[in-house]
């Protein structure tokens, strides 16, 4: 946004429905490579906004410092057991393998 936005009082999208959509497309992207996977979203940001409407979000907002503890507890709780699950998932998103074919 340039100042010009701001002084017109530009709105800047709201951060939870723009990750919300893009968890939506990682999904949307896995299901077509067969894979039936949740897709959890979060918001990182290093000062979270204070006040009435922060706790409102659909999403968890998270400071930085807690993301990688987060992280690996979620992945130690979730999928210890589903390794290649994970594996697979990763190759997909990043345009490494079809999880169907095992292809490039």
């Amino acid at each position: 946004m340039d100042a010009g936005e701001a002084e017109r009082g530009a709105r800047i999208p709201d951060p939870a429905t723009q990750v919300l959509g893009a968890a939506g497309a990682v999904q949307g992207k896995l299901r077509a490579h067969g894979l039936n996977v949740p897709v959890r979203s979060m918001l990182v940001l290093a000062a979270p906004p204070r006040g009435a409407g922060c706790g409102r979000s659909p999403v968890p907002v998270v400071r930085p410092a807690e993301l990688v503890p987060l992280l690996r507890r979620l992945a130690m709780d979730r999928f210890s057991a589903r390794r290649p699950v994970v594996a697979t998932v990763a190759k997909v998103l990043l345009g490494a393998v079809s999880a169907t074919d095992g292809r490039r």
